[in-house]
């Protein structure tokens, strides 16, 4: 038992941590865009989850990255990204025009 709860601390201890360290993190997009600034398709949850494993090797299940509707047009945009349950962080997102 006394394992148990030991464990569930050190999760959510854990989640904690990757969530300030989300925070912190921009992420950068590249995509095809118009001369508008709309993207050519869009920046998905599956984009999002892909670039924070690329940038800080944490696994984020694309269920878990909020997104209201997918991204399309370039700029930044605050995304919200559950880490566990009840731990959340705000990753800023840039999507930028592909070069």
């Amino acid at each position: 038992m006394e394992r148990a709860e030991r464990e569930a601390r050190e999760f959510v201890a854990k989640a904690q941590e990757n969530a300030n360290l989300l925070n912190k993190t921009v992420l950068t997009i590249e995509q095809q865009a118009g001369d508008d600034g709309r993207l050519f398709g869009s920046v998905t949850n599956q984009d999002i989850a892909d670039a924070i494993k690329a940038a800080r090797g944490i696994t984020i299940d694309k269920r878990k990255v909020h997104l209201e509707d997918p991204i399309k047009n370039v700029g930044t945009h605050m995304v919200e990204v559950e880490v566990a349950d009840g731990v959340t962080a705000s990753v800023k997102t840039m999507v930028v025009e592909l070069t």
